[in-house]
């Protein structure tokens, strides 16, 4: 919504917020394997190819960076 209201609709995210939340949130189980079972999906489904993983761990590292811009630009405190 362009006024500034909440919504909870995922419609009301631009296209790169939206994939950079998906990518957090499969970073984020990802770490949860590792760390529960010493697994890494993003090793195990891309293994033979070390440039796409480290393009995966790339992208979501830059989704994380893009998350905290949009989270202290919608701050009010730290707008100010």
């Amino acid at each position: 919504m362009k006024d500034g209201s909440s919504c909870s609709s995922c419609m009301c995210m631009c296209p790169v917020t939206w994939v950079s939340q998906v990518l957090l949130v499969v970073g984020g189980l990802n770490w949860a394997l590792v760390g529960f079972w010493d697994f890494n999906l993003v090793t195990y489904l891309v293994d033979s190819w070390p440039m796409v993983e480290q393009g995966v761990y790339g992208l979501v590292g830059l989704s994380a960076l893009w998350t905290i811009w949009k989270l202290v630009k919608s701050c009010c405190n730290c707008s100010k």
